[in-house]
């Protein structure tokens, strides 16, 4: 299995783009992402879950402690990732 582990590596919503660029390239194989303890907030974490809404190995996202909250926004972009 092909893992990458970013926990608390202090990314923000700006870091969050680059992971919607990894989420959505074609050939990656990655297949759990954790990013546990980062500074996603809403706008970072709704941009994440773009990329693994569209990510096509991907089984397994941890996104613990990043200072989201239970927005609709936010809970649209976990309800598009299934």
């Amino acid at each position: 299995m092909t893992h990458l582990s970013l926990t608390y590596c202090d990314i923000d919503k700006e870091g969050a783009r680059s992971l919607f660029e990894i989420l959505i390239y074609t050939h990656s194989n990655l297949e759990e992402l954790n990013l546990a303890g980062n500074f996603l907030r809403n706008e970072g974490t709704i941009e994440v879950l773009k990329g693994v809404s569209v990510a096509k190995n991907l089984k397994k996202i941890f996104l613990s402690d990043n200072q989201f909250d239970e927005s609709e926004e936010v809970l649209d972009a976990i309800d598009r990732c299934f």
